[in-house]
């Protein structure tokens, strides 16, 4: 009987551990889980803060180094500018001076041609009047001759979609009967 008794309790108290063991093994997954997270989310949270700081101090240099290459770029930019805007304004003033100078003399030659030539004006006529009557003729013929090449055109046009049509048809018709 205390034999039976001595088993009976092994028994019970391995039930009552497997049992507890049963109902606190989802809570011990839960803390690991949980453990695992934690750390997951620091390594992260450093990782991200690590590379913020070495990001941050990457961009600081190449902000750094762009704005003195820009500061540069823009005082050598802006002497570059003054001796150009320098060298073209003396070339401006001194090409002003003789410019002048050459319209007065083009002008004064101008002026004389055009009073020689008002005295010709007689052959101005006569050269417009018989531009004019060639441009009437040509424009005649080049009518017609529009006429004739776009009557050709035309019909060469519709004889050549007549027979790729029904070169297409038959095709067509063949390939649908093959595809049949």
């Amino acid at each position: 009987y205390n034999g039976l008794r001595v088993k009976s309790t092994k028994v019970c108290c391995i039930k009552v551990v497997i049992r507890n063991y049963v109902e606190l093994l989802p809570y011990y997954i839960k803390l690991q889980l949980l453990r695992q997270y934690v750390i997951n989310f620091t390594t992260i949270r450093y990782q991200l803060y690590g590379n913020t700081l070495s990001t941050l101090r990457q961009y600081f240099i190449n902000f750094t180094a762009i704005r003195y290459q820009l500061y540069d770029n823009i005082l050598s930019t802006l002497r570059q500018y003054v001796i150009n805007f320098t060298t073209i304004f003396y070339r401006l003033h001194s090409n002003t001076l003789s410019t002048l100078r050459q319209y007065f003399i083009d002008f004064t030659t101008i002026r004389y041609q055009l009073y020689d030539n008002m005295l010709s004006l007689r052959q101005y006529v006569i050269n417009f009047t018989t531009i004019r009557y060639r441009l009437y003729g040509n424009t005649l013929s080049t009518l017609r001759q529009y006429f004739i090449d776009f009557t050709a055109i035309r019909y060469q046009l519709l004889r050549q979609y007549v027979i790729d049509f029904t070169a297409i048809l038959y095709r067509l018709y063949s390939n649908t009967l093959s595809t049949l």
